[in-house]
């Protein structure tokens, strides 16, 4: 089972139109994990459309390259669209740790290594397990 992370940060949003061109736009990043992410935009977005999440919490410039693969409309929130990472533009939390970011399988699992990091660090940031960049 993959570990999805909960995070909220305002992200830039570029989203690659069919004739070349490409609409810049603002979204707040709900979830994420190595290969997918949720974010919460103000309009839909149909399934394949292609996309840049540019991450501004980096120490340098990145972007992650994926395309939607599912969008849903809920009242008084927006559009929660579902985005798959491209191969080769997997997240990984060494590069970026949005802001807020925390895994939510911490709950569950009481003596979790998460869990332990935690209480004994005491920071966000280390609310998320080690994970390896490839």
């Amino acid at each position: 089972m993959k570990t999805q992370y909960m995070c909220s940060e305002i992200i830039q949003l570029k989203q690659f139109e069919n004739g070349g061109g490409i609409q810049t736009s603002t979204a707040i990043l709900e979830e994420i994990s190595p290969d997918s992410a949720c974010i919460q935009t103000d309009a839909p977005m149909p399934e394949g459309t292609l996309l840049r999440l540019v991450c501004s919490g980096c120490a340098y410039y990145c972007e992650l390259e994926g395309k939607v693969v599912h969008c849903q409309f809920r009242p008084q929130l927006g559009y929660f669209v579902d985005v798959e990472f491209a191969p080769g533009s997997e997240w990984c939390a060494e590069t970026y740790a949005p802001a807020h970011l925390w895994d939510p399988a911490s709950l569950i699992e009481k003596s979790s290594p998460v869990e332990a990091r935690a209480a004994n660090a005491g920071s966000e940031k280390k609310l998320v397990p080690e994970l390896v960049c490839v």
